[in-house]
């Protein structure tokens, strides 16, 4: 970035909350001397906008941009290791909540898809892969704690629905 028409579009991206700017010194001309970098907004919108590439360089993006999202990308490698990192990806280009600059959304925006997206028949065996990397952190840890308990609860509901209505059908 350099020239004029270039600190225009980085000052958009400021006003937009995409990227954030920072003084690092003085120019030779006495004009300040800035560095720019992505917002947590910034990189969801990255991320949803540049799907393909970002997939390709996400493991790279979660070590570089760790610090934006440390409960996901502070476990990326975890995800992977389990195997349920490209759902979690998912999540994070989810346009419901890659639009915000707080990171507890972003949190609950992939526990509340991952449990909701995976099949029935999946569900288990895929939670209990969440859970592996869960484990391996006490807030996610307890977070999912309580979302499992949700869930079974939920579920319990439901097959009592389910119950009931085999019960009138066969009765």
């Amino acid at each position: 970035m350099g020239g004029r028409g270039d600190k225009e579009e980085e000052a958009g991206l400021v006003e937009k909350n995409l990227l954030q700017s920072k003084e690092i010194g003085t120019a030779p001309g006495g004009q300040p001397k800035r560095a720019y970098a992505l917002t947590l907004k910034g990189l969801g919108w990255t991320l949803r906008n540049y799907r393909r590439e970002a997939w390709e360089r996400i493991d790279r993006i979660a070590e570089k941009q760790a610090g934006l999202l440390p409960r996901i990308f502070g476990n990326w490698k975890l995800f992977k290791e389990e195997g349920v990192a490209e759902e979690v990806f998912k999540c994070l280009i989810d346009p419901k909540f890659a639009v915000s600059n707080d990171p507890d959304l972003y949190l609950d925006a992939l526990f509340s898809n991952l449990f909701e997206k995976f099949p029935p028949g999946e569900k288990g065996e895929q939670l209990y892969k969440l859970f592996q990397v869960f484990k391996e952190d006490e807030e996610l840890a307890g977070e999912a704690r309580t979302r499992v308990r949700k869930i079974c609860k939920e579920l319990r509901a439901e097959l009592k629905t389910v119950e009931r209505i085999r019960d009138r059908l066969e009765g």
